[in-house]
């Protein structure tokens, strides 16, 4: 089993070729391929996924371009990572926004290197959403519970270790219709957050199983800032890495100021111009 994990962020076609297309995507398109194909650890994907209503949600009205939408050509993977993606039946993972909370989920389970090794599934999807239309699904699909946040207050994220406990019932404060200002996460391990000496944030245990997270892709100030930071904060233990010559961002500055921001919160930063 190895100890390390390359997570390829949103190398769709709308991206890179399509809606929004960007030259510097393009420009390290090779890179990126090269990189996974000889990736010594699991490799997965994450998916920008939007579906039809796009423009009425909050993304879409900051940002009015339809992209990623389901079942669209903008939403595949680009074409040498796709052919990859069903030769080794990598993980999908899809995200509705820039983190992806289904991916956080996944890396929490793996409590053990037995529970690593006997996991059956492919794809995990934000949504439960089974991306076999394309044919890229070639074993059972692990469903995040995230899903629960279309239509209930609590997000279980049951397979967490934080605290000790199975069950970290992530009660989003309100996410859904709740106007109550306190973060109802306090009831993490079966105590108050504040004060609860119970609660310790100790790597989740997941040093045990990965060593090292590295991120590539698109965009470097958008989703690989969030998934970075994301990471290091469930897992501050683990080495996150960024290889800066396998991502992009929107321009050149905002890629830079990106990386510069994640080297500040210790997130080690490599084939980077500074």
């Amino acid at each position: 089993m190895s100890n390390k994990v390359l997570v390829v962020v949103d190398m769709q076609e709308d991206f890179v070729y399509g809606a929004l297309r960007n030259d510097d995507a393009i420009n390290i398109v090779g890179s990126v391929v090269n990189k996974v194909r000889q990736f010594e650890g699991e490799v997965v994907f994450t998916m920008d996924t939007h579906s039809k209503n796009y423009l009425d949600t909050q993304e879409g009205k900051r940002l009015p371009v339809e992209h990623c939408i389901r079942d669209t050509k903008g939403w595949q993977l680009i074409e040498p990572l796709r052919d990859f993606q069903l030769e080794k039946g990598c993980r999908i993972f899809e995200k509705e926004t820039f983190g992806c909370k289904a991916l956080v989920s996944w890396l929490s389970s793996l409590k053990s290197s037995d529970t690593y090794e006997n996991e059956a599934s492919v794809i995990v999807c934000s949504n439960a959403y089974e991306y076999e239309a394309s044919g890229m699904a070639s074993r059972d699909v692990y469903e995040c519970e995230s899903s629960a946040m279309a239509g209930s207050d609590v997000y279980e994220c049951e397979t967490s270790e934080i605290a000790g406990s199975n069950a970290y019932e992530y009660e989003t404060s309100g996410m859904v219709g709740s106007n109550d200002s306190e973060n109802q996460a306090s009831n993490m391990a079966g105590g108050s957050l504040a004060g609860n000496d119970a609660y310790k944030c100790e790597n989740d245990g997941l040093r045990d199983v990965i060593d090292e997270i590295e991120l590539i892709g698109v965009c470097t100030d958008i989703c690989v800032i969030s998934n970075a930071l994301l990471l290091k904060t469930f897992f501050p233990e683990v080495t996150i890495k960024v290889d800066a010559a396998c991502c992009a961002g929107i321009n050149h500055e905002s890629h830079e100021m990106a990386l510069k921001a994640m080297q500040m919160c210790q997130i080690e930063i490599y084939n980077s111009d500074f």
